[in-house]
């Protein structure tokens, strides 16, 4: 599988209601090291784990304490840049009967670097092509959408760019209709119809298999896929990439094979990113695109938060920011395997799973504890686990699940 040359950015401007397209040329290697650069790089960071605390003070000869200068830490260190210039910038059309402050959403689908697809609140649709600088309306679709997922199956021929986009709602709602829909572009022989399987995963409901050729739905079990949001097959590792369920800032890789035979996937591997400073608090969830040639560009999202003047129990925001990551992913060879770090650990036949959360902003220590066990139920769900044993030191909620049924607690 080739690199892909460009990356597409779609940022939104939410005090004028406009997005603008931005491009990065990979050929310029803005999100990856040399291999010299990357051992440079990684003594380097491992050196700035070690970082002082915000004010660290001493005594002089009088007794007194004085303040020691700040070190830089590592938000400091991370470089900084500005977006290339806007290769087009558009507005959507405002929606009737949709929240003003949802007006200015703008889906976008990709299937290519260089092909766009936009659609609106209203279900209104076009395409942009970045070669021609052309936009083209398209028929809309059958119902809008809210939160929708896209999966391109893209072909190249002698016509261009050839595929299928796959649209569904990120929120599934039982009883609502046109929640999953195809756009076939030039569609080829045999109705544009790209042989493959797209797998959905449903809290609740499980996981099931829709085969692109027959247009048929099959059950693949009662469990959950480990992604959130959207997943993407990699030839090159034959492994899924995508974000993390478990914990929605951190990359994940699972092998889906065995979804198709019924099974759950076998193996997953995530990424820690330990080199984050310390008042930096995620806001889930991250984005992830594949570049080709095992290299992976993540987006995400911080806030730099701050004890409430009122409420010291409670954090507040000061400033929220992007950070763009460039992930590269090398095959193992023999006795040189590179060590990946998985969120499980084997013991006997068996397997045990953790995971690890942040929360940030909660208002009491019962609300942390509420949400411990139910994201501990969703991680067994994942896992397939039916008999569960919940235990917590928790006295205040463990009287509010027995009495869960009389007593409407806020948690």
């Amino acid at each position: 599988m080739s690199g892909r040359r460009f990356l597409n950015l779609l940022v939104g401007d939410v005090h004028r209601g406009v997005h603008s397209l931005h491009r990065f040329d990979l050929s310029r290697n803005q999100f990856f090291y040399t291999k010299s650069e990357a051992v440079a790089a990684s003594r380097a960071r491992n050196l700035l784990l070690i970082r002082d605390p915000e004010k660290r003070f001493s005594l002089n000869n009088s007794g007194k304490r004085k303040k020691k200068k700040r070190k830089p830490d590592l938000a400091e260190k991370i470089d900084t840049f500005r977006l290339p210039a806007p290769l087009m910038s558009m507005r959507p059309t405002p929606c009737h009967g949709v929240d003003p402050w949802r007006q200015d959403q703008l889906h976008c689908f990709s299937l290519s670097e260089n092909n766009f697809m936009f659609a609106d609140l209203c279900g209104r649709m076009f395409s942009y092509d970045t070669d021609s600088s052309c936009f083209v309306t398209m028929p809309t679709l059958h119902a809008p959408k809210e939160s929708p997922l896209a999966l391109t199956i893209s072909l190249e021929d002698t016509n261009g760019v050839v595929g299928s986009i796959y649209i569904i709602e990120e929120v599934l709602r039982p009883g609502k209709s046109h929640q999953f829909e195809a756009l076939f572009v030039h569609p080829c022989l045999g109705g544009g119809r790209q042989p493959g399987h797209l797998r959905v995963s449903v809290v609740g409901i499980g996981t099931y298999c829709f085969d692109t050729v027959s247009h048929a739905w099959s059950r693949a079990g009662g469990w959950l896929l480990p992604f959130c949001g959207m997943a993407e097959h990699v030839p090159e590792f034959n492994l899924w990439f995508g974000i993390s369920a478990h914990n929605t800032h951190l990359p994940w890789a699972a092998d889906l094979s065995s979804v198709l035979r019924g099974q759950p996937p076998e193996q997953s591997f995530v990424w820690e990113d330990a080199h984050l400073p310390e008042d930096w608090y995620p806001c889930p969830p991250a984005q992830m695109v594949s570049l080709g040639c095992g290299r992976f560009f993540i987006a995400r999202f911080f806030q730099n938060m701050v004890p409430s003047k009122h409420d010291v129990d409670r954090l507040i925001p000061v400033k929220t920011f992007a950070v763009l990551t460039g992930l590269e992913v090398l095959a193992s060879k023999g006795k040189d395997k590179a060590k990946t770090k998985s969120n499980g650990s084997d013991s006997g036949d068996g397997h045990g799973n953790s995971g690890a959360k942040w929360y940030g902003a909660l208002r009491n220590a019962l609300s942390a504890e509420a949400l411990t066990c139910r994201d501990g139920l969703i991680l067994a769900q994942h896992q397939q686990v039916t008999n569960i044993h919940l235990k917590k030191d928790c006295e205040v909620l463990i009287e509010l699940w027995k009495t869960r049924k009389k007593n409407r607690a806020a948690i």
